[in-house]
């Protein structure tokens, strides 16, 4: 359900059913904490979407670029300022535990995606070679462009990058309950 609200608008939610089916009553949160979850919880849910697209390819390789292109760019967003998402993650905290293997891994990743995606101006693929077909006579009869293209990893990269997931994941399932078990106290001792 999409809401169509104002900033200051109130938001009268229904009551919820919980999985007895007993009734619950909804309030909206919307602490700076309430809006980290919310961040957090959007990052976990992006991060299990990277990893089972990423199993589904290694079940089943194809050279789905937009696929490959949208999971580089959605994890680099992981790391990144937002204002929106009010939640970050951050290489020294969220990946304690990597080995340097997987750090540097993640720093390609990260790499990959700032000048070969979003900001491509200078990479391989915009300095592709164009070439022009010549006939017996050396006259050019054509223009071909020969794209420097990376459209998907080396099978062992995904296994780097199902690990990287992995630990990410299990590092935000800590920073979540954390956080969930803060917002319920907050919200409790202010009754």
């Amino acid at each position: 359900m999409f809401l169509n609200l104002k900033k200051d608008d109130k938001i009268i939610l229904p009551n919820a059913l919980d999985i007895n089916g007993k009734s619950h009553q909804l309030t909206k949160v919307n602490s700076l904490k309430a809006k980290r979850y919310k961040g957090l919880y959007i990052i976990q849910n992006d991060l299990t979407r990277i990893s089972n697209s990423i199993q589904r390819y290694i079940k089943n390789p194809s050279h789905d670029f937009e696929q490959f292109r949208s999971s580089i760019i959605t994890y680099r967003k992981f790391f990144a300022n937002n204002k929106g998402r009010h939640a970050k993650l951050e290489m020294q905290r969220d990946l304690k535990g990597a080995s340097q293997h997987l750090l540097n891994f993640h720093k390609m990743l990260i790499e990959l995606g700032n000048q070969y995606i979003a900001h491509a101006e200078n990479s391989l693929y915009e300095q592709s070679l164009v070439v022009l077909i010549l006939d017996k006579n050396k006259k050019a009869i054509g223009v071909q462009v020969f794209l420097m293209n990376l459209e998907n990893f080396e099978i062992n990269y995904y296994s780097l990058w199902l690990q990287l997931l992995d630990l990410l994941k299990n590092n935000l399932i800590v920073a979540l309950k954390k956080l969930y078990d803060s917002i319920i106290n907050e919200y409790n001792t202010s009754l």
